[in-house]
């Protein structure tokens, strides 16, 4: 791998775009490590860091500027390639995380009286179950662009 200053610049330049879009997004708690957000579900609040929905954020952004820097080279520059890499391997691993923050929650039971339907799940637990299923879709999509980056990737280095 050759050293290229372009790509120095491009690197900084994401992670300051990180750091002023999670700013905006999050505010301040972003940068604070015992920062935490709370949802109330039914008479219930629960508390969980403000860590994995943050670190998420800020690998897709490097995700999605990364992906498109690397399809719009056609997968030739190998310091763009290792990054787009490196970052999805991360970003599936903070949406597991999320992802087991999400089924945590969806197997709170509340009481089934309160909500009367036909299958004695509550519109709470159907609404956590679909979101962890999306999530789970996600994860597959890019765990698929992580497989076919590294394939076309791995072609050109043969070529070379």
């Amino acid at each position: 791998m050759k050293f290229n200053k372009k790509e120095v610049f491009w690197f900084f330049g994401v992670l300051l775009l990180t750091l002023v879009s999670s700013l905006a997004v999050f505010g301040f708690e972003a940068l604070k490590t015992d920062a935490a957000f709370d949802i109330n579900i039914h008479d219930s609040y629960f508390v969980f860091s403000n860590r994995p929905p943050t670190v998420a954020f800020i690998l897709f952004i490097f995700f999605s500027i990364y992906f498109f820097r690397m399809l719009k080279g056609g997968f030739k520059n190998s310091t763009v390639n290792v990054i787009f890499i490196f970052t999805n391997i991360l970003f599936v691993l903070a949406l597991f995380k999320i992802n087991s923050i999400v089924n945590v929650m969806s197997n709170i039971k509340i009481d089934s009286e309160s909500y009367a339907t036909l299958d004695k799940v509550s519109p709470v637990e159907n609404l956590f179950n679909m979101f962890s299923n999306v999530l789970y879709v996600i994860q597959i999509i890019v765990l698929f662009l992580l497989a076919y980056s590294g394939f076309k990737a791995g072609r050109n280095y043969k070529a070379a």
